[in-house]
Parts: C-alpha cells; structure tokens; sequence
C-alpha cells in the first residue's frame, strides 16, 4: 500500500469559464484524465510494432485482477512511467477528501482544492496543466510524512520550479518543539540519551506538542515563506528569462526519486 502524499494547490489567473470547468472535473475526480488524459496501451505498439494482450490473473482466495502483457511473458508498464511523467504519481489523484474553492477578484478567477496521491506530489500535472492554461499561475503545497518531505510547486506556461525548504517536517518540528517548548525538548532529549532509564516514550513525549494549534500554524508560515521565494524565482523566470539558481528540472527530480524510491522498494523487496 502507497504512502499517500497530501496536495493543496491554487490556480490564479483564471476566467470565470475555465474555472467553471476546473471545478465540475474536481467534483467528478477527473482533472487528471480529462486534460492529461492517459493513452489507451491496449491500442500502442511498443518498438517492435508489438500490441500487448489482456491477462487475468486470479488468487485462490477469488480475487482477481487484469494486466497488459507481451508475447513473451513480460508486464506492459508504460502505464507506471507514464503517469510519473505526466502526472508525478502511478495512480490517479483521489479528490474525495479534500474539498475546493472558487474565487473572484474582478475580472480575474481563481480556484483552490486539495487531493491525495500516491508516495510523491503532483508536480509533474501542475507543469502540464501550466502549459494548457499559459495566463494562469498554479502553486502546489505538498507534504508526505511517511518519507518526511514537504515543499512547493509553481507552474506557469509551462515553466516549472518545485522546491524543498531546509527543514524537512520532522526537522522543523523539533526545532519549533525546541525554540517553543523548552521543557517538553528537555524531557525529549532525557528519553532519547543513552542512559536514560525512565519509562516515558521520545515519540510519545513529542506527540503531546504535535496536536497544537500553534505548531501547525508556525508549520503553514514556513511554507508560505518559502511559497513567496518560488514564485519570485518563477516570475523572475518568466519574465526576464533567469533560470533559478540550482534549478532542477521536474523531469531530473522525478528521476531522483524515483531512483531513491527504487533503491527501497528492491531493499524492501517492495513491487511498484
């Protein structure tokens, strides 16, 4: 089962029409398939000209499911690499958790919602969606604890800069934890020392400051900070062609997480 990464995105820029349309495919899940919509590969030769066919496979217990295969015995995976490409995760966005917002601001739109995807963010759709609404700017906060990475995606025509602040979560958790609580980080690091012979948890200890308000909010602010330096790298990209310094491209970090990824899931004996 996938780790499932959280995404919060806002799209500005917009007209009442196109955000109109955003929202009635949110409601119906399918943002992702209606304007990236995935090929059929039943129907697209591999390079030797070769169609695959489709296998059910069943399980004693009645399941069963159903996979493209290739004459010699091989899985069709195009589909994974595919929507890592297009759209940064190997399933389909789930848009029944989060809800969504339309706004106006005179003659200028803007839409806002929430989704989930599996073990890494969007990024690689807003990029594609960049490119089929060029007067819009799309802005995606992303945060997947599991792993303990957070950060921020900007996209606008077809431009795209997606960038991890210093402090993963739990880094910047236990530095708030440290600067605000001074007395719940003094019993954490009791727990944590070597000598330590109490009975009290380190996890448990800071469990009790994670459900504060405070936190979260401290949490948002940093974010938002470092929101305000990707966008200012991204107009700066847009506007007067400056490449941000260190710039990755979406593709290159895309393969270095899935290159990470893949080092774990062999380590785990893990199948994507």
């Amino acid at each position: 089962m996938a780790n499932h990464a959280s995404n919060f995105f806002q799209v500005t820029g917009l007209t009442e029409t196109e955000t109109k349309t955003l929202a009635s495919h949110f409601e119906a899940g399918t943002i992702f398939s209606h304007y990236i919509p995935e090929p059929n590969w039943k129907e697209v030769p591999n390079e030797n000209g070769e169609l695959p066919t489709l296998v059910e496979k069943s399980f004693p217990n009645g399941r069963s499911y159903t996979y493209l295969q290739w004459a010699d015995g091989r899985q069709d995976a195009r589909w994974y690499d595919w929507r890592c490409s297009n759209w940064g995760s190997k399933w389909a966005a789930d848009f029944s958790i989060y809800g969504y917002e339309c706004d106006a601001a005179g003659t200028q739109y803007g839409f806002s919602g929430g989704f989930t995807t599996a073990w890494s963010p969007a990024s690689e759709a807003m990029e594609k969606l960049s490119e089929l609404f060029p007067d819009a700017t799309f802005i995606l906060t992303f945060e997947e604890g599991g792993m303990d990475f957070h950060g921020v995606t900007a996209a606008k025509g077809g431009n795209c800069i997606t960038s991890n602040p210093a402090l993963s979560p739990e880094e910047f958790f236990i530095q708030w934890v440290e600067n605000e609580k001074p007395e719940v980080f003094a019993r954490y690091q009791e727990a944590e020392s070597e000598d330590y012979e109490g009975d009290e948890d380190s996890y448990d200890i800071l469990a009790e400051a994670r459900d504060e308000q405070d936190y979260y909010d401290a949490l948002e602010n940093y974010l938002d900070t470092h929101e305000e330096t990707v966008l200012a790298e991204l107009d700066a990209w847009n506007e007067d062609g400056i490449t941000p310094p260190g710039f990755v491209s979406t593709q290159e970090q895309e393969a270095k997480v899935r290159k990470a990824f893949g080092a774990i899931y062999n380590a785990l004996g893990i199948k994507k």
